[in-house]
């Protein structure tokens, strides 16, 4: 990838944070991973339960997000219990799915009981591509941030290429879950297509953060709303 490309673009760079620590990012222990959610490769903690990209969100915390996101209202879409509790320090935080388990059974595509301008920053870790309209979801998250109000999210991202539709959506999820929930494994993002959907309604920062337990490297987009 050209990053100089991302400059025209009005994207400042692509920072890199790459933790080289052997410890865990989230308990600070030395730890082994095993396998998690049928993923073959080990890369849960035995100690704290964490997974790669929620390592990877507490690395971009601890580097770059922990003073702006301090006394602050935020919403979390289906947070793992290591990301709910790191953001519910010092905030006033809600988590959503459109599942039940949550403090809030919402869709995203439709948050009608959140009014405008009401939220300083909703965060996302791997949910939009399971999300079948993602566009109205990120226009809907748009009506009910605050201005300057943040939106941090991390997924199925890809640095090169464009967006590309999964094969089959049901890859992860059920047909049954789609059937009662939409839910399902819709796309692989890739950062220029992503940028071209966000790029009228945020300012936009872009983050390669690496988790060093599994050695594996997450795009995160942090976008302040225009």
């Amino acid at each position: 990838l050209d990053y100089h490309k991302f400059y025209k673009l009005d994207i400042d760079a692509v920072n890199v944070i790459d933790d080289k620590s052997n410890k865990c990012s989230y308990c600070n222990k030395n730890t082994e991973l095993v396998n998690s959610c049928n993923v073959k490769t080990p890369r849960k903690c035995t100690v704290c339960g964490s997974i790669e990209r929620g390592r990877a969100f507490k690395n971009l915390f601890d580097n770059k997000l922990y003073k702006i996101l301090s006394h602050k209202k935020i919403l979390c879409v289906a947070p793992s219990n290591s990301d709910y509790n790191l953001l519910k320090k010092n905030n006033n935080v809600s988590s959503m799915a459109i599942v039940p388990g949550f403090d809030l059974q919402i869709d995203m595509c439709n948050m009608s009981t959140i009014d405008n301008s009401s939220i300083d920053a909703f965060v996302s870790i791997k949910v939009f591509e399971h999300c079948e309209n993602d566009i109205g979801a990120f226009n809907e998250i748009h009506r009910i941030l605050k201005p300057n109000g943040l939106l941090i999210f991390t997924g199925s991202i890809r640095i090169k290429g464009e967006t590309s539709i999964s094969d089959n959506i049901h890859s992860w999820y059920s047909k049954e879950m789609y059937d009662k929930y939409k839910i399902g494994s819709f796309r692989h993002y890739g950062v220029i297509s992503l940028y071209n959907i966000l790029k009228d309604k945020f300012n936009i920062k872009l983050f390669n953060v690496r988790d060093n337990l599994t050695d594996s490297w997450h795009v995160f987009f942090v976008c302040i709303k225009l």
